[in-house]
């Protein structure tokens, strides 16, 4: 009988076959090449000017009425995360990376606040618990009838064991969750320096209804987001779709503040159809000090995720080839933000370096060259 495990990885598999089988044409493709020398470029001169960046970012947000925190580690983030949600009863979150580096939901679950996830994958792992079978499918793994099982269990409601049909039930479940949040959640894919802003990219539309009805807004970020401008964080947003599923994502969207209208007197009021409230948590967390160390590259990942696609030791390994952030890269960086575990270290010997990494990357992060230079870092103990 097959184990839990075995179906983990076989599902995870057939999900990366699909994914390889409907990318390798654009990503081996002229038009790829040519994204993929803009988008380095955009993220080589924004990580070559960050603390510029990072300054500029904060004026302009906070003008644009955003309630910007600056937080050095993961320890402060969640202090502040912890304090500005300390009288909430129902978040809805959407997927980030970022707070999975802060550990957003277990932080606030142990201050007895409810934890939405509305990202559908990530909701049904919520539901039927377990580990994620793959960083940005996490329930591939789970069959039809286990998640009508889970939604019979969490709704009361019988579902035939269809995919649109449950993810129409799931979807319906999460909007009665939404309409009652106090908070929302999410994380961004770019941020605009000069024009303080926040982009996001999404295909399920979840992270509009959380952006929008819940009264308080919450984004937790990173300064390896931020890029000059709107422009440029826009073509960030569009080389994630295409090099995520070699089209543009349903939703680009951006944030420059809260809701407002000055349709009254010309006096501007805020909270008008949504947020009255945007906070944003700007984390650094080891990133100056990784491009200090002269690994800046690792932070030009846009985390479209076709890295995980094609590599041969993640087909094989799954999760266990990673940390927080996945791959070599992402171990790479885990040095810098919270040390590298036994574990770790091993993990990341089992990079055979291939190159395929670097091949698909929209930045070209040459992920080979850049283990030369930690490996020899670590063995100078310059890290």
């Amino acid at each position: 009988m097959e184990t839990l495990a075995e179906r983990s990885k076989k599902m995870r598999q057939e999900s990366i076959d699909n994914m390889r089988h409907r990318n390798k044409k654009f990503w081996f493709s002229p038009q790829a090449a040519e994204m993929a020398e803009r988008c380095r470029q955009i993220k080589e001169k924004a990580i070559s000017r960050l603390p510029e960046l990072v300054e500029l970012a904060q004026e302009k947000l906070s003008e644009k009425g955003f309630q910007v925190h600056l937080a050095a580690d993961q320890q402060e983030a969640a202090q502040i995360i912890s304090k500005l949600l300390n009288n909430a009863k129902v978040v809805c979150k959407g997927k980030t990376i970022v707070g999975r580096e802060v550990g957003v939901t277990s932080l606030l679950e142990r201050q007895g606040i409810k934890v939405v996830e509305t990202d559908l994958g990530d909701r049904i792992l919520q539901m039927l618990g377990g580990e994620a079978s793959h960083q940005h499918h996490p329930s591939v793994h789970f069959s039809l009838e286990e998640i009508a099982a889970g939604i019979a269990g969490e709704a009361r409601v019988q579902v035939e064991a269809k995919p649109e049909l449950l993810a129409g039930a799931i979807a319906e479940q999460l909007h009665q969750q939404i309409l009652g949040a106090d908070w929302a959640v999410v994380g961004c894919n770019s941020l605009a320096a000069q024009e303080g802003a926040v982009c996001t990219v999404e295909n399920e539309g979840n992270l509009r209804w959380v952006t929008t009805v819940p009264a308080n807004l919450l984004i937790v970020t990173s300064i390896d987001k931020i890029v000059p401008s709107y422009l440029e964080a826009m073509e960030i947003c569009y080389y994630t779709g295409y090099f995520a599923m070699s089209q543009v994502t349903t939703y680009i969207d951006m944030i420059a503040g809260p809701s407002k209208s000055a349709d009254i007197q010309m006096k501007f009021v805020q909270g008008i159809h949504g947020p009255k409230n945007v906070h944003l948590v700007l984390l650094d967390n080891g990133r100056t000090n990784c491009i200090q160390a002269g690994l800046g590259e690792v932070l030009y990942c846009i985390n479209c995720s076709a890295c995980l696609d094609i590599c041969p030791v993640y087909y094989r390994e799954g999760e266990k080839f990673g940390a927080i952030h996945a791959l070599a890269r992402g171990l790479m960086f885990t040095e810098f933000h919270q040390g590298l575990s036994q574990e770790g270290e091993e993990a990341l010997e089992l990079c055979t370096k291939c190159g395929l990494c670097t091949k698909v990357c929209p930045a070209r992060i040459d992920t080979p060259a850049l283990l030369e230079k930690f490996s020899q870092l670590k063995k100078d103990k310059r890290l």
